[in-house]
């Protein structure tokens, strides 16, 4: 079962694999039918400024269970979800402000745990947070199988999972630093059995199972690499938004018919429409 949803925008998107991470023996996701998904940020409930990145890191754990199935895609988006102190507005927005997406066979699920690093620049949300309060936000995820991998999900709205968050104006920038030594925040464990396939299905996917977050070691050295990668994220999408002002600054010196303080993307569907005027039959 697929969303509704309105795309956005698309965020960067990269792994870091810890495989100096130590497991526990006890692990739940150490079992060859489970598969893990951990929150390592944003905070549950945690409140965060209008920030120009916040970091969105998971932890992922036993992955070759989902490739034994089948090629899958491993996404999450962002979708409002009202205003904070007003529980009767907290319902699904429908839309998204940003979202991205990994996909994952045998060839790139081995690593253990897979974390997995990305940023979205808020202050570039098309829904913004309410004043004076703020908004509430869920970070949700999802796993979907290739179609002919065609496993089955028990639960209604399949192999989802969501963590919530707020952001408003002139509360603290988000901040990696207080990782380490915390424990990973569980999002959901999905137990797949294949022994209840049948003709339609190749696994039956349900997400009761019970996790081990603290499997995955949040260490000094694994905090430091997450923080790298971020900021390396954030200079790079730096660095494509200067050059996107570089062109478009270019677009509207040679466009006299486009004011300089015009959206590049407005310049981009003018510039496009002009195009198709000069070439429309008459």
């Amino acid at each position: 079962m697929r969303r509704s949803i309105i795309t956005v925008a698309l965020a960067g998107i990269t792994s870091l694999p810890l495989a100096y991470s130590t497991t526990t023996t006890s692990s739940t996701a150490s079992n060859a039918s489970s598969v893990e998904v951990d929150v390592i940020f944003p905070i549950h409930n945690a409140t965060y400024n209008i920030t120009q990145s916040l970091p969105i890191v998971f932890a992922l754990q036993n992955l070759t269970a989902a490739a034994a199935i089948g090629p899958f895609t491993f996404e999450w988006d962002i979708m409002p979800y009202g205003k904070v102190g007003y529980p009767e507005t907290q319902e699904p927005g429908g839309v998204l402000n940003d979202y991205a997406s990994v996909y994952f066979t045998t060839a790139n699920a081995s690593t253990e745990p897979y974390i997995l690093v990305n940023q979205t620049d808020v202050q570039k949300w098309q829904f913004g947070p309410f004043y004076p309060y703020g908004s509430v936000y869920a970070l949700q995820w999802s796993i979907q199988w290739d179609a002919d991998a065609k496993p089955c999900d028990s639960a209604p709205l399949g192999v989802f999972g969501s963590l919530f968050f707020n952001i408003n104006i002139n509360d603290p920038e988000p901040s990696l630093g207080n990782l380490t030594g915390q424990c990973p925040q569980l999002g959901a464990v999905y137990e797949i059995n294949t022994a209840s396939k049948n003709e339609s299905c190749s696994a039956v996917v349900s997400n009761n199972g019970t996790g081990s977050p603290c499997a995955v070691t949040l260490d000094q050295g694994a905090v430091a690499n997450i923080s790298s990668t971020w900021e390396g994220l954030v200079a790079a999408s730096t660095a494509t938004a200067s050059a996107s002002a570089t062109a478009t600054s270019s677009s509207a010196k040679h466009n006299n018919a486009i004011g300089s303080n015009v959206p590049f993307s407005y310049m981009l569907v003018a510039a496009l429409l002009g195009s198709l005027q000069t070439i429309m039959p008459r």
